[in-house]
């Protein structure tokens, strides 16, 4: 697997260890079964994309969308080299709508780029980068929305990519993985407590993903939006199984 050496997170972990988020490895590919279709959202360099095209075979498809230029070229080029036909990868962000948007980036982390410029702590400037949203991707190109799983991480995005998912979510026994980073969403103008309860309502069940124990526990959404805004100084983030 190809990786950016200026990238100081995920990069020397990968390099070191080859594994990025164990546990959260460990429950995709339990999820992933043959012929499936994924939709990888802040794809990065293809970590989880490479592992979903494994899983879900020639007849299965993958859809990673990375919007950022470098990370996208490395995303190609690993799919290439792994010999996946079954990918298609995108160069776009996902949102609720289509058109361009500035994408934010951090010098130091290459996932932790985002659409909000507070989100990102180490700014080095933006690119501007072409959006979408999955209902009117999967209205153009696909036409049966047939999703079976959205693994996603983008930075505070996440609010506004399932309200562009409406018939996707509609028409799916859906299941999503999903970062919740409750001061990143504020940013991109989602409210965190809001955002779970209209999870809810969709007919999702919520886990809290439990990387350290390896546990996926169900608490009340207060209690995982206190989670986060009691940690990291306010911009603590967890990641989430919404299954229905």
């Amino acid at each position: 697997m190809y990786i950016n050496t200026e990238d100081t997170v995920i990069a020397p972990v990968l390099l070191t260890s080859g594994v990025w988020e164990p546990f959260e490895t460990e429950l995709l590919q339990k999820l992933l079964t043959k012929d499936m279709t994924v939709v990888n959202i802040g794809a990065n360099i293809g970590y989880y994309t490479l592992i979903a095209a494994n899983r879900v075979g020639p007849n299965g498809r993958v859809y990673a969308f990375e919007p950022e230029p470098k990370n996208y070229k490395l995303l190609v080029k690993n799919i290439k080299e792994n010999g996946y036909k079954n990918v298609i990868p995108l160069q776009a962000a996902v949102t609720n709508k289509q058109g361009t948007l500035k994408l934010f980036l951090d010098k130091l982390n290459f996932g932790a780029f985002s659409l909000a410029e507070q989100n990102v702590r180490e700014e080095n400037g933006f690119v501007e980068v072409e959006t979408t949203s999955l209902d009117r991707f999967f209205e153009k190109y696909s036409k049966d929305f047939k999703v079976d799983i959205i693994q996603m991480d983008t930075q505070g995005s996440e609010g506004l990519i399932l309200e562009g998912a409406q018939r996707i979510i509609s028409n799916n026994k859906l299941k999503i993985i999903m970062e919740f980073w409750p001061y990143g969403l504020k940013n991109m103008g989602t409210e965190a407590l809001d955002l779970l309860g209209k999870i809810e309502d969709y007919g999702f069940g919520i886990g809290l993903i439990d990387e350290n124990n390896k546990h996926i526990s169900s608490l009340p959404s207060e209690k995982i939006v206190a989670m986060c805004i009691n940690s990291g100084n306010g911009r603590g983030f967890v990641n989430l199984l919404l299954e229905k």
